[in-house]
């Protein structure tokens, strides 16, 4: 999950039950609005970010 000006962005990985679960989940609770689902990309390998966590962006900071 990363944080930058004013707005988040997060990739989530996991068994795909368990993903849809939690975005409908998020899509229920009333703290997040204007949600943007990007392309949903189904991968048969280890995890892209086993180690991530959230992370602060500055305004000018590439991403």
């Amino acid at each position: 999950m990363c944080y930058t000006d004013g707005g988040f962005f997060q990739c989530v990985e996991g068994e795909q039950d368990s993903v849809l679960n939690l975005l409908n989940k998020i899509k229920q609770d009333q703290r997040h609005y204007d949600l943007s689902i990007l392309p949903k990309k189904q991968i048969q390998t280890d995890f892209h970010f086993p180690d991530w966590s959230i992370k602060y962006m500055g305004k000018h900071s590439d991403i």
